[in-house]
């Protein structure tokens, strides 16, 4: 989702009347994903964000912290499926704002994800090397053997000794839960957020299961009109991963992060190929459509003769300034030090933002007994009078969620609750624009133990 790029500048009436010559699936009900990529639709989304943002207020932060941008689970080239450079995650965090970058490569014999894996500064961001694997984002604090351990509790064991930090990775796909010590997970992916869609990914340059030249044009035109809006498209509420969430803080403090999962190589590349074929592959070569170029009178349409080889159209989907634009987790620390931003983590001083809509810095959500503050991610024994605050920087949603359950909700920049008994709360943030409700954001929990 990002500016595209015509590699070859072929006219777009001639684009479109290729689609003329292709077969159309016949009609059927428009997927929810397609509706919400309707330019008419976009354009009220990105007026109704331009307003919402136009009531922001500025808040102070906590005493001797910063809030950080952060973004965990991503891949650059060192992980099989991504092409992805240091140079182009670094120029996409600037453009963001976003300070620290936490890599997830895949891990392969032929090197060593953490010696081997961006680490260190870099024109003022900061790179924490860690890898996906077995189900798990794991990052340690030296060279691991990630296969080792005999079982998940076995490496969670062995990242936590090492003061190391290890998160449920994908969440949609796990069944075992039962483990422990685990400094947190995933309860944001846009990834799963996608493949929930009718039809996965495909649908977006698919919408009817077959190939149209013209949805493809028109999907041109609104990615590059509309980069953020239409990457939020996939989004909704992920309940079920929330529940399981819930369900472990009730017996252990969990962590809960955004993941960007970050690749930049969702598009789609149309090329022209010997055989007179035109063929529609993924970013990463998986050819997904082959059409016969005389079929579509291709060479009158273009008024030339292509060559073998040359591309016609590039359409990207997620590159890295669009992935980390969209949502991010937001780490209260004193500094941008590995160190700091690990321990933060482990606390769950942090919460998830779906920066897209706007900048949450600023957010705050606390308990409060007497003159003492519990922040996010601390545990402490209930005692009658705690009361719990938030607040945000522009008026919206907050809900207040006990144990799981939905407990009150107010329209405004904040909250303030009198608690009468113990339980995990957290907060959620959501705004209604162009008549669908989004989320902004997801707090931690405090944890007030009986």
């Amino acid at each position: 989702m990002r500016r595209v790029a015509l590699a070859v500048a072929v006219p777009l009436v001639a684009v479109t009347a290729l689609a003329l010559n292709v077969a159309r699936a016949e009609q059927a009900p428009v997927p929810r994903l397609i509706q919400r990529l309707q330019p008419t639709y976009l354009t009220r989304l990105h007026q109704a964000v331009l307003e919402f943002r136009s009531h922001k207020r500025e808040l102070p932060l906590p005493a001797g912290l910063n809030d950080y941008r952060v973004c965990l689970h991503v891949h650059s080239n060192l992980s099989h499926d991504s092409p992805g450079t240091r140079e182009q995650i670094v120029a996409a965090a600037q453009v963001t704002g976003t300070k620290a970058i936490f890599m997830s490569e895949h891990p392969a014999p032929q090197y060593d994800f953490f010696a081997d894996g961006l680490r260190g500064i870099s024109e003022g961001v900061l790179f924490y090397p860690g890898a996906e694997a077995r189900g798990f984002l794991i990052y340690p604090t030296k060279t691991t053997d990630i296969r080792a351990p005999a079982d998940d509790q076995a490496l969670i064991d062995e990242i936590s000794r090492q003061g190391g930090l290890i998160f449920f990775c994908h969440p949609e796909e796990r069944t075992n839960w039962n483990l422990h010590r685990m400094t947190g997970m995933e309860i944001y992916n846009p990834h799963a957020d996608l493949l929930d869609e009718e039809g996965g990914w495909e649908t977006i340059f698919m919408p009817q299961g077959r190939l149209s030249a013209a949805w493809l044009v028109e999907l041109w035109g609104v990615i590059r009109t509309f980069p953020n809006e239409i990457f939020c498209s996939i989004f909704d509420p992920n309940t079920r991963i929330l529940a399981h969430w819930d369900e472990l803080c009730q017996t252990q403090r969990v962590t809960g992060i955004s993941a960007n999962d970050s690749h930049a190589s969702g598009g789609v590349v149309i090329t022209y190929e010997a055989g007179d074929q035109v063929v529609i592959r993924e970013t990463m070569g998986d050819e997904r459509a082959r059409l016969s170029a005389e079929e579509i009178n291709l060479t009158k349409l273009l008024g030339r003769q292509p060559q073998v080889g040359e591309v016609l159209l590039r359409v990207q989907f997620d590159p890295y300034e669009i992935s980390f634009g969209y949502v991010s987790t937001h780490v209260f620390a004193p500094d941008l030090t590995e160190a700091a931003l690990l321990e933060a983590l482990r606390q769950g001083r942090c919460y998830l933002a779906f920066d897209w809509i706007a900048d949450p810095t600023g957010f705050a959500f606390e308990v409060r007994n007497g003159e003492e503050a519990i922040p996010m991610g601390a545990e402490a024994k209930w005692q009658p009078g705690m009361a719990l605050y938030a607040s945000t920087t522009i008026p919206a949603q907050i809900r207040l969620i006990r144990n799981g359950q939905p407990l009150s909700q107010v329209s405004g920049d904040s909250l303030a609750c009198s608690l009468t008994e113990p339980g995990v709360y957290r907060v959620e943030v959501w705004t209604t624009l162009a008549g669908q409700d989004y989320a902004w954001i997801y707090s931690n929990p405090v944890y007030l133990r009986p």
